[in-house]
């Protein structure tokens, strides 16, 4: 006969409310979600939240620093053109 470990001391009864009560004891409730995993998680949330908004503050950026190149070169090249129309 087999006998389950914590069993081993307990008196041989198997009376149905012996063995009820045993694996009552024995059930293993899964542990609820640790507060650091929700803090983890709003942490990833807010990563995730930062990385795109610095995506566009840098697109726009750059899109602002290609407006104020492609200025700068046509002033260049309208007073290059102007002098030759004049």
């Amino acid at each position: 006969m087999i006998v389950h470990p914590k069993m081993k001391n307990l008196p041989l009864n198997t009376s149905c409310e012996t063995l009820d009560t045993f694996a009552i004891a024995s059930v293993r409730r899964p542990k609820p979600h640790s507060l650091s995993s929700a803090h983890t998680y709003r942490l990833l949330v807010f990563k995730e939240h930062s990385a795109k908004t610095v995506l566009l503050r840098l697109a726009s950026l750059h899109q602002q620093q290609r407006n104020e190149i492609m200025n700068i070169a046509s002033e260049s090249v309208n007073k290059f053109l102007n002098r030759f129309t004049c």
